[in-house]
């Protein structure tokens, strides 16, 4: 049984890192869990495609948090960690929430496409699977989906326990932070969700459509400005949030499955390889 309601978050000045480098716990618990938790549902051939270009599975959950790391010297890539889907929009709309492909939905499809072209050098194929691991975690993220006019809650200040925070931070670093799951004991909880949901089909879209509403439900209806957020806010939006990184790892699993180890063309036999 996991713990719930420690207070003892990280001092000022490591969240004042961690910022700099693009990396809450969200951004390493959560992103290294879900990757390792994903490694249960790849085929045999995409995980031996997947250790050839990373390595171990330490590897792996390093690369789950790359993305983060290189947006600090490559800006640009910033916007392709999240879509801005407002509140009030009917969904997922490409030409206004998604100019020139700068989000994280069309970045997931077009890093998936690049990982599975094999004329591509080897170097940019790994890239390609860094980005891929790293985008399909922050998509489960609401507030990476959702925005209401305050950048996705980074601008809506909150009381999270006795922390002054803002929303986005909350479900970022908060919410597991309040969950005191070590990494190891985080995968396990992961990997036996992921049991109880069985396949999660559905495209890239649906899935930011699936955050989005979260957000609208879960994430925004209680956290007005200078709101305080205690145990009634953060035990049952820890449960969304594990479950989202749950569903990430099966979703990721079926995209690298895709990818690295892609069904045989009509007629042919033996591996495409």
């Amino acid at each position: 049984m996991f713990g719930f309601g420690r207070r003892h978050y990280p001092s000022s000045a490591m969240v004042t890192t961690l910022f700099l480098v693009g990396a809450a716990l969200w951004g390493t618990l959560g992103h290294r869990a879900m990757a390792l938790a994903t490694l249960e549902h790849l085929t045999p051939m995409a995980q031996a495609e997947l250790r050839e270009l990373l390595g171990p599975d330490s590897a792996v959950a390093s690369a789950s948090v790359w993305a983060d790391a290189y947006r600090v010297t490559h800006p640009e890539t910033a916007p392709w960690h999240f879509v801005n889907i407002p509140l009030d929009a009917a969904g997922y709309d490409r030409a206004t929430q998604c100019r020139e492909g700068a989000c994280v939905v069309e970045a997931i499809r077009r890093f998936e496409r690049r990982l599975a072209d094999r004329a591509l050098p080897r170097e940019e194929r790994i890239d390609a699977l860094r980005f891929l691991i790293h985008f399909v975690g922050d998509l489960h993220q609401p507030l990476h989906a959702a925005d209401h006019g305050d950048r996705g809650g980074n601008r809506l200040a909150v009381q999270f326990f006795d922390q002054r925070r803002n929303l986005h931070w909350v479900w970022d670093v908060g919410l597991l932070e309040y969950g005191e799951w070590p990494e190891d004991l985080l995968v396990a909880e992961l990997s036996r969700r992921s049991a109880e949901l069985g396949p999660q089909p559905g495209t890239v879209e649906a899935w930011a459509e699936e955050a989005w509403r979260i957000a609208k439900e879960r994430a925004y209806p209680d956290a007005i400005r200078g709101s305080r957020l205690e145990d009634a806010y953060a035990r049952p939006n820890l449960e969304v949030a594990v479950t989202q990184l749950a569903r990430s790892a099966l979703r990721l699993a079926a995209l690298l499955n895709r990818a690295l180890d892609p069904p045989a063309p009509p007629g042919s036999s033996g591996s495409p390889r």
